[in-house]
């Protein structure tokens, strides 16, 4: 197995939650499970020397200009996505447009900010969560995620795989 070299993998901005302001952004640090995600699928996170769940504020994001920004975010009402690309859409449209400045930053100009669903993200479905994180840190790797979730649904689970939600976004 070959590994990944430091100039190879880009710097990530992990966030996660719902109640986040400009001055208090909830990220993951050293020890967290989004920083063992982030190492795993092959990136840097920017936080992973600070507290395992640091409370960050959008200046240090910025100072930090982050190659990839993924929002970890539980979808409403109990669904496990989002009902549409359109919906998940208008939801990181206004995330960056909450936030002051955002739109100067790397991942942003470079359209490399992506939302994903608790829901895979964590857990029993964090392999589909895993693939996610991989093929957004890396979009050269022939890694399908919506095949992978299909798959774990159908063989693994016994379930039918559900027509039209939208788990992470951008798929690709």
């Amino acid at each position: 197995m070959q590994r990944l070299k430091k100039e190879d993998k880009p710097r990530l901005f992990m966030e996660w939650g719902t109640k986040n302001t400009i001055s208090e952004i909830s990220s993951y640090g050293k020890g967290s499970s989004g920083d063992s995600v982030c190492n795993f699928t092959g990136g840097i996170n920017i936080a992973a020397d600070l507290p395992e769940y640091p409370k960050l504020d959008s200046e240090w994001i910025l100072k930090e200009n982050p190659d990839v920004i993924i929002k970890s975010l539980a979808p409403s009402k109990g669904n496990p996505g989002w009902n549409s690309t359109d919906e998940a859409a208008a939801i990181l449209k206004s995330y960056i447009e909450g936030r002051p400045g955002w739109c100067n930053l790397d991942a942003v100009k470079n359209n490399r900010i992506y939302l994903i669903s608790t829901e895979i993200a964590w857990g029993p479905d964090a392999i589909v969560g895993d693939a996610y994180y991989a093929k957004w840190l890396h979009p050269e790797l022939d890694i399908d995620p919506l095949k992978i979730h299909k798959e774990y649904l159908e063989q693994f689970m016994g379930l039918a795989y559900p027509k039209g939600v939208v788990l992470g976004y951008p798929e690709k």
